[in-house]
Protein backbone atom coordinates (compact mmCIF):
# COMPACT_ATOMS: atom_id res chain seq x y z
CA UNK A 1 0.00 0.00 0.00
CA UNK A 2 1.64 3.78 -1.15
CA UNK A 3 2.65 5.69 2.20
CA UNK A 4 2.65 9.37 0.57
CA UNK A 5 4.66 10.46 4.10
CA UNK A 6 7.38 7.75 3.17
CA UNK A 7 7.13 8.53 -0.23
CA UNK A 8 7.80 12.42 0.68
CA UNK A 9 10.49 11.26 2.93
CA UNK A 10 12.36 9.21 -0.03
CA UNK A 11 12.16 12.16 -2.12
CA UNK A 12 14.08 14.47 0.52
CA UNK A 13 16.35 11.49 1.00
CA UNK A 14 17.41 11.33 -2.67
CA UNK A 15 17.50 15.09 -3.56
CA UNK A 16 20.02 14.94 -0.16
CA UNK A 17 21.87 12.16 -1.78
CA UNK A 18 22.62 14.22 -4.90
CA UNK A 19 23.54 17.64 -3.32
CA UNK A 20 26.10 15.39 -0.75
CA UNK A 21 26.86 12.71 -3.13
CA UNK A 22 26.91 13.50 -6.72
CA UNK A 23 23.69 12.78 -8.80
CA UNK A 24 25.70 9.59 -10.03
CA UNK A 25 25.57 8.10 -6.38
CA UNK A 26 21.42 9.30 -6.15
CA UNK A 27 21.26 7.59 -9.41
CA UNK A 28 21.92 4.18 -8.28
CA UNK A 29 20.35 4.99 -4.97
CA UNK A 30 16.84 5.31 -6.93
CA UNK A 31 17.63 2.05 -8.82
CA UNK A 32 17.80 0.07 -5.56
CA UNK A 33 15.30 1.86 -3.54
CA UNK A 34 12.96 -2.26 -4.19
CA UNK A 35 15.57 -3.33 -1.26
CA UNK A 36 13.89 -2.13 1.73
CA UNK A 37 17.39 -1.42 3.77
CA UNK A 38 18.41 0.99 1.01
CA UNK A 39 14.63 2.96 0.62
CA UNK A 40 14.66 3.23 4.80
CA UNK A 41 18.13 4.32 4.41
CA UNK A 42 17.18 7.04 1.71
CA UNK A 43 13.86 7.37 3.51
CA UNK A 44 15.08 8.11 7.25
CA UNK A 45 18.87 8.95 7.58
CA UNK A 46 19.18 11.18 4.46
CA UNK A 47 15.72 12.39 4.33
CA UNK A 48 15.11 13.07 7.77
CA UNK A 49 18.43 12.62 9.37
CA UNK A 50 20.94 14.43 7.53
CA UNK A 51 18.12 17.69 6.79
CA UNK A 52 18.26 18.44 10.50
CA UNK A 53 19.45 21.47 10.90
CA UNK A 54 22.05 21.33 13.90
CA UNK A 55 24.96 19.80 11.83
CA UNK A 56 26.31 21.09 8.58
CA UNK A 57 26.81 18.78 5.91
CA UNK A 58 30.70 18.99 6.17
CA UNK A 59 30.02 18.27 9.65
CA UNK A 60 28.56 15.06 9.38
CA UNK A 61 30.92 14.34 6.92
CA UNK A 62 33.70 14.76 9.51
CA UNK A 63 32.03 12.25 12.31
CA UNK A 64 31.53 9.77 9.45
CA UNK A 65 35.27 10.32 8.51
CA UNK A 66 36.44 9.79 11.86
CA UNK A 67 34.28 6.88 12.54
CA UNK A 68 35.01 5.20 8.84
CA UNK A 69 39.03 5.71 9.92
CA UNK A 70 38.18 4.06 13.29
CA UNK A 71 36.51 0.71 11.37
CA UNK A 72 39.54 0.41 8.50
CA UNK A 73 36.48 1.57 6.22
CA UNK A 74 38.58 2.50 2.57
CA UNK A 75 35.20 2.40 0.84
CA UNK A 76 33.02 4.70 2.39
CA UNK A 77 35.92 7.24 3.30
CA UNK A 78 36.34 7.25 -0.50
CA UNK A 79 32.23 7.95 -1.16
CA UNK A 80 32.50 10.56 1.99
CA UNK A 81 35.52 12.21 0.31
CA UNK A 82 34.88 12.17 -3.22
CA UNK A 83 31.58 13.89 -2.17
CA UNK A 84 33.13 16.27 -0.04
CA UNK A 85 35.71 17.00 -3.31
CA UNK A 86 33.22 17.26 -5.70
CA UNK A 87 31.46 19.83 -3.15
CA UNK A 88 34.66 21.94 -3.04
CA UNK A 89 34.11 21.21 1.22
CA UNK A 90 37.55 20.00 1.83
CA UNK A 91 40.87 21.96 0.51
CA UNK A 92 44.24 19.69 -0.80
CA UNK A 93 46.13 20.93 2.56
CA UNK A 94 43.02 19.41 4.65
CA UNK A 95 42.98 16.17 2.65
CA UNK A 96 47.14 16.09 3.50
CA UNK A 97 46.36 16.71 7.37
CA UNK A 98 43.52 14.59 8.34
CA UNK A 99 44.98 11.20 7.65
CA UNK A 100 47.65 12.19 10.38
CA UNK A 101 45.05 13.80 12.57
CA UNK A 102 43.25 10.68 12.91
CA UNK A 103 45.53 8.47 12.81
CA UNK A 104 46.68 9.81 16.83
CA UNK A 105 42.75 9.14 17.56
CA UNK A 106 42.15 5.85 15.05
CA UNK A 107 45.75 4.39 15.45
CA UNK A 108 48.39 4.35 12.96
CA UNK A 109 47.50 0.84 11.39
CA UNK A 110 44.24 2.41 10.42
CA UNK A 111 45.99 5.22 8.67
CA UNK A 112 46.28 2.94 5.66
CA UNK A 113 42.79 2.54 5.22
CA UNK A 114 42.21 6.51 5.37
CA UNK A 115 45.02 7.24 2.72
CA UNK A 116 43.56 4.54 0.73
CA UNK A 117 40.07 6.23 0.50
CA UNK A 118 41.33 9.65 0.42
CA UNK A 119 44.05 8.66 -2.65
CA UNK A 120 41.17 6.52 -4.62
CA UNK A 121 38.39 9.76 -3.58
CA UNK A 122 40.35 11.98 -5.61
CA UNK A 123 41.34 9.79 -8.40
CA UNK A 124 37.58 9.00 -8.57
CA UNK A 125 37.33 13.06 -8.83
CA UNK A 126 39.55 13.73 -11.14
CA UNK A 127 38.31 10.95 -13.49
CA UNK A 128 34.51 12.34 -13.22
CA UNK A 129 36.00 15.58 -14.00
CA UNK A 130 37.89 14.41 -16.76
CA UNK A 131 34.88 12.90 -18.00
CA UNK A 132 32.62 15.92 -17.24
CA UNK A 133 35.01 18.11 -19.18
CA UNK A 134 35.18 15.55 -22.41
CA UNK A 135 31.79 15.28 -22.32
CA UNK A 136 31.11 19.48 -21.64
CA UNK A 137 33.51 19.51 -24.89
CA UNK A 138 31.79 17.16 -27.44
CA UNK A 139 28.37 18.80 -26.60
CA UNK A 140 30.13 22.01 -27.37
CA UNK A 141 31.84 20.99 -30.87
CA UNK A 142 28.68 19.42 -31.50
CA UNK A 143 27.03 22.92 -31.32
CA UNK A 144 29.37 24.49 -33.00
CA UNK A 145 29.35 22.03 -36.51
CA UNK A 146 25.78 21.96 -36.78
CA UNK A 147 25.48 25.96 -36.28
CA UNK A 148 23.11 25.99 -33.31
CA UNK A 149 24.00 27.18 -29.53
CA UNK A 150 21.98 27.67 -26.46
Amino acid sequence: MPNPESDAAVARGLEVVGKVYGPDVRDAAAGRLSNPQTRETIAHLMGEIWTRPQLSVRDRRMLILGLSATLSDADTIRIIITGAILNNELTEEELDEIPLFLSFYAGWGKAGALNRGIAEAREATADLRRERAQAAAAKDSGQHESGTSE
